[in-house]
């Protein structure tokens, strides 16, 4: 959205490395470079919101239930502590 080009949403996310560790850098690395193209322009606030700062809390069921998947033992409501 930053550098004007519609997100092709059919074509989705394919991870080279699947494990969380690989998948949690990735994500990490993503988001920041997705928070600097937001703030470096101000006419992109909306999308740091929308994309960003609300995406965790649209999707937190998904990610706790795919974290639960790939680590059985990890404990969802620890997202709360």
């Amino acid at each position: 959205a930053t550098r004007g080009v519609k997100h092709d949403w059919a074509n989705g996310y394919q991870p080279a490395d699947t494990s969380w560790p690989a998948l949690f850098d990735d994500m990490t690395t993503k988001r920041d470079a997705a928070v600097a193209a937001c703030l470096a322009d101000q006419a992109h606030f909306e999308a740091l919101s929308q994309y960003v700062l609300l995406h965790d809390a649209y999707h937190i069921g998904q990610i706790c239930l795919a974290r639960v998947q790939s680590n059985p033992g990890w404990d969802p409501f620890s997202i709360y502590s």
